[in-house]
């Protein structure tokens, strides 16, 4: 330890007073471990302040130091006055000095005892972390025998959990199996209630269609007597002009001649007709053979193998199960009975617990085997429904079968009906006009001859020369020939007498179709084709064309693709195709549904036949234009 002192006097003078002051300090320094600290203590302006700092931490060595400085000033305004001052501080700064002496003391021994405090609490805080150490050491052992007795038993418990809950997932899929047997079934049987729903719909409607179509045949049929009276009275008037044509017979012979030619073309026309008729009908008894093909058999033979396949697993399974069951059994008892017979004798409990492990065996097995007749007899139920369901599918099928091909016949019978009355009633048409033609013809003749016959009277009454009455002889024959002018002109002009020299046109047209589609009008300069669909279902023309054949020159139109026939969108379903530009021009009588085509023009002559041909090339409609000209 080093003490330091030092005193300082300063004297100030002024006019008239003097001043003086004086200051003195002590310095004492004191090492301390791993310390350094201030200490200052004054009075009457001077001050005290304390500081120190510890390093190291708690339990730690090292060393430190401790300043401590002290002033002290007195102010005197005289020299007596500053050598009591000087004496006064000596014995203060002396009694200070031992006082802090004695406070250094006591705090470097209490800083000591707290550090020696810090190190007893590190060893106390060893001892203890080594008790705690031997005391883990000591009960590990026990501990980890019981864990590892108790994590032994969670495992064997939780293989009997494991083998139980698997037993149940099979006991599970098991019933899942037999679920979804049992919905396929309920499935099946909504699918044959939906068929059955369907058919008896599809029989509603045929029925409906049948219905129409003996309305339409009703309708035919008071047509026809309608027509058939006309004919009557046609006839009847034909027989009154007979009689009162007489005279007029060649002129009838050549008529009837032309009617004959007319006969047979018709005749012609009919074998054609009964020809086209019989390959129609082989075609639908052949394509009704290929739709009405019965499939019953293979349905049933499929679900009969399926079902054998299901039952020989389910077989299988079982005999699988109780040969491992039997043969666990038969090991176990065989293993009882070896050492049995051995010598070990065992005591009464070992044979009531073999006694009850073979009860318990055999209750399993005999479980087992319950809950096997009672899938087979579950089974077999589904089994039997499954093939009472199939038999009245099958009774269902034939009887549906039965009804279509009956009503199949119905319809082709009635088709051919109405087909045949449509015959009759196109030659009834046909001979009505032909009649009426040649009754117009014969009225103007027998109106020619009765000018004639009352000219020759009047000649004769006005007393003419016999030379006269040569040429009115002469000339009734040019006036028979102009009678039977406007006969030959009737069909265009409608019994007006032309002109003697006039070129007179008689233009014919004929049209046929081999379905519901047919061509219903040409253009007379070529301007269009019209084709009509008069079925009751939209015609598709995919894949058809139009043929026309003018004077031997023939042409061919392929219709494009995309084009519908609809009762309900097209107007009364018929279509124009125009040449080239001829929809514009025909804006009056022209829809959104006719169409333009490339042909720059239909074609002009005297015999014209236009083709609907399908995609085969077979020809479904025929359009023939004759024109006949004469002088």
């Amino acid at each position: 330890m080093s003490t330091k002192s030092s005193s300082k006097v300063t004297s100030y003078s002024s006019p008239g007073k003097t001043t003086s002051y004086t200051s003195s300090s002590s310095r004492v320094t004191r090492p301390v471990s791993q310390a350094k600290g201030r200490y200052s203590l004054g009075q009457r302006g001077g001050r005290m302040s304390l500081g120190g700092g510890f390093g190291g931490g708690y339990g730690g060595g090292g060393g430190g130091m401790i300043t401590r400085e002290v002033s002290y000033g007195v102010h005197s305004a005289s020299p007596q006055a500053m050598n009591n001052v000087s004496s006064s501080s000596v014995n203060t700064i002396l009694t200070n000095r031992s006082v802090e002496k004695k406070d250094m003391q006591d705090l470097n021994e209490r800083f000591a005892g707290y550090i020696e405090k810090v190190r007893f609490l590190e060893a106390q805080n060893k001892k203890l972390a080594a008790e705690l150490t031997d005391l883990r050491s000591k009960w590990g052992e026990p501990s980890k025998k019981i864990k590892d007795m108790y994590e032994a038993e969670l495992k064997q418990q939780k293989q009997l959990y494991d083998d139980s809950v698997k037993d149940n997932e099979k006991l599970r899929i098991q019933v899942d199996r037999l679920t979804d047997n049992l919905e396929e079934a309920n499935d099946k049987i909504e699918r044959l209630e939906q068929q059955l729903a369907e058919v008896t719909e599809d029989n509603r409607q045929k029925d409906q269609q049948i219905s129409d179509l003996t309305t339409e045949l009703e309708l035919l049929r008071k047509r026809i007597d309608s027509l058939e009276s006309e004919r009557a009275r046609d006839k009847a008037e034909i027989e009154r002009l007979n009689a009162e044509l007489m005279k007029a017979r060649m002129d009838l012979d050549n008529e009837t001649l032309a009617r004959v030619d007319a006969e047979n073309r018709c005749h012609s026309l009919e074998e054609e007709f009964e020809f086209m008729k019989r390959i129609m009908e082989q075609e639908l008894k052949d394509l009704a053979a290929l739709a009405y093909r019965d499939t019953t058999e293979e349905n049933r033979s499929y679900w009969k193998n399926g079902l054998s396949k299901v039952i020989r697993d389910l077989r299988k399974e079982y005999d699988r199960k109780l040969d491992t069951v039997r043969s666990q059994s038969e090991a176990f008892n065989n293993v009882k009975m070896q050492e049995f017979s051995t010598g070990h004798a065992r005591k009464d409990s070992e044979v009531i617990r073999l006694t009850e492990i073979n009860r318990s065996l055999q209750n399993r097995l005999d479980d087992q085997n319950e809950r096997l007749a009672a899938a087979e007899a579950e089974l077999a139920k589904y089994k039997k429904l499954y093939e009472d369901l199939l038999n009245e599918l099958d009774q269902k099928q034939r009887d549906w079968d039965a009804e279509m091909a009956r009503k199949e016949q119905e319809i082709a019978e009635l088709r051919a009906g109405l087909e045949q009355l449509m015959a009759n009633l196109d030659r009834v048409t046909d001979a009505k006009l032909s009649l009426e033609l040649e009754i117009t013809a014969y009225r103007l003749m027998l109106e020619g001859e009765e000018t004639r016959l009352s000219n020759d009277r009047d000649k004769n009454a006005a007393g003419d020369s016999p030379r006269k009455s040569r040429d009115s002889g002469k000339g009734a024959p040019a006036s028979n020939d102009s009678a039977t002018k406007p006969a030959s002109s009737v069909a265009q002009s409608g019994g007006e007498k032309p002109d003697d020299g006039e070129m007179q046109a008689k233009t014919t047209y004929s049209r046929t179709a081999k379905g519901p589609v047919s061509i219903c009008a040409t253009g007379k300069l070529g301007e269009f084709v019209e084709i009509e669909n008069s079925g009751r279902d939209d015609f598709k023309m995919d894949g058809y064309s139009i043929s026309r054949n003018i004077d031997g020159k023939a042409t061919t139109f392929k219709i494009p693709g995309g084009i519908v026939l609809s009762k309900k969108e097209t107007p009364g379903s018929k279509i124009r195709f125009y040449k080239k530009g001829g929809k514009d021009q025909d804006k009056k009588n022209a829809t959104k549904f006719d169409m333009d085509t490339e042909m720059e023009t239909w074609g002009m002559g005297a015999q014209i036949i236009t083709m609907l041909l399908n995609q085969n090339g077979n020809n479904k409609a025929t359009h023939t234009q004759k024109t006949v000209f004469t002088t």
